[in-house]
């Protein structure tokens, strides 16, 4: 190994245990030219070796897995239902910046598949949008303090919603 080598690989700053996104660098794996490649471990629990510098600048936010999220197999990735879907599903997360509000309380998203969701919510969704429109139709969880799913979601206005929010206790 040539001693320039080493040196360079020295001055890289060591990002191991460092969050990127989904992905968390577990070790240093190669240097190819001027490309270094590290094994990162994804919120999926799959690891996988890719370039720093696409992950470090967030052109890589995960292992592939988000891509297979927002798959285009059911052709709806696009359309209100899934948008309803993957914002609940995304406050959820342990990575969400509000993540006090629910991932820190046990508030999870119960509904693995969007065509779980789409099975359990998509009729009272239309009937909820028939009767206040798309804009006034939220997913609200009947019980703040438990998880999203089938039993404790409804469709809500944003009314009804605001008279649901947890507020803190004053002593």
């Amino acid at each position: 190994m040539k001693a320039g080598f080493c040196i360079n690989i020295m001055r890289q700053k060591d990002i191991t245990g460092e969050r990127f996104n989904r992905l968390v660098a577990i070790k240093f794996v190669k240097r190819v030219k001027n490309h270094y490649y590290w094994l990162f471990k994804c919120d999926c629990g799959k690891e996988k070796v890719m370039e720093k510098y696409d992950v470090t600048r967030t052109h890589s936010k995960s292992c592939g897995c988000i891509n297979t999220e927002v798959s285009t197999k059911h052709g709806e990735y696009n359309i209100p239902l899934y948008k309803k879907y993957t914002g609940a599903k995304t406050r959820t997360r342990e990575s969400n910046p509000k993540r006090h509000l629910y991932f820190d309380k046990g508030i999870i998203f119960m509904w693995n598949k969007y065509l779980e969701f789409k099975e359990d919510m998509e009729e009272s969704f239309i009937e909820h949008c028939k009767i206040h429109g798309l804009r006034d139709t939220t997913l609200d969880r009947i019980d703040g303090n438990k998880s999203y799913c089938k039993d404790n979601c409804r469709w809500a206005t944003y009314k009804v919603q605001r008279s649901n929010i947890s507020k803190p206790i004053i002593n």
